[in-house]
């Protein structure tokens, strides 16, 4: 038994490594990974959230444990996960500090960011450093990958959190992480009805919004994708199905 009828304007994200995919006009999903969408949201600006507001979740609460108060240094807070991570963290009462390249600068602030280091021109390490007089920061988002996890390990400090949504593609040292007793937390978000109502309630108190760097018909996919390939997008990349 399920609590949705027919007609219901639902959300969700679709299992990641699921068979059958989800570029489709129609879908079967077990009723445990929907929510009833937010009412203020249209269709589009609905499928904004549920992979990339659900990983931000996960990485700030559920496994950043990000408490109010704290400092936050959110990597590429202009993406799709890092423009709903740098709004979440600031409704939970972070400090937030984010990198983002140059263009980008009043989006991520528009956004709630308190610090935007443009990582071309500034390094990251230096000005996180000075923004904190020199204590670093309680928990760090990698949305990046490469040497990210590495180069971070020396601005948070002891006792304090790392959560990355990529994988090491060569072996790093984290060494600066046993010696601080930090945490670090890998995280592949996995699909539950309970952070999309947390989130539901965040975007109808307008907390949350949504941000679309382009909308694009289903027939251009593969251009979607080498756009998203590239970098540099703003927010999320949607594909409109049409009749």
């Amino acid at each position: 038994m399920t609590e949705f009828k027919v007609g219901d304007e639902v959300y969700y994200s679709p299992q990641v490594f699921g068979k059958f995919g989800s570029y489709a006009q129609y879908h079967v999903a077990d009723a445990a990974i929907v929510a009833f969408k937010p009412i203020n949201l249209s269709h589009i600006e609905a499928a904004c959230f549920p992979l990339a507001g659900g990983t931000a979740w996960d990485c700030l609460v559920t496994r950043g444990n990000l408490q109010v108060g704290e400092t936050v240094l959110i990597h590429a807070g202009a993406g799709g996960v890092g423009s709903i991570a740098v709004q979440l963290a600031k409704a939970m009462g972070a400090y937030v500090i984010t990198t983002c390249s140059s263009k980008n600068r009043d989006f991520v602030r528009e956004l709630g960011a308190d610090r935007a280091i443009d990582y071309k021109n500034e390094d990251y390490v230096k000005v996180v450093l000075q923004e904190t007089d020199g204590l670093g920061v309680d928990l760090v988002l990698d949305a990046i990958g490469g040497e990210t996890i590495q180069n971070s390990l020396e601005i948070i400090r002891p006792f304090g959190r790392l959560v990355s949504i990529v994988d090491i593609a060569t072996p790093q040292s984290l060494i600066k992480a046993w010696g601080k007793n930090l945490t670090i937390h890998f995280v592949l978000a996995p699909q539950y009805r309970a952070k999309l109502d947390a989130l539901t309630k965040l975007i109808d108190r307008t907390q949350l919004r949504p941000a679309i760097d382009s909308i694009l018909p289903w027939d251009r996919v593969v251009q979607a994708h080498q756009r998203l390939e590239r970098g540099g997008t703003r927010g999320k990349i949607v594909l409109e199905f049409t009749s």
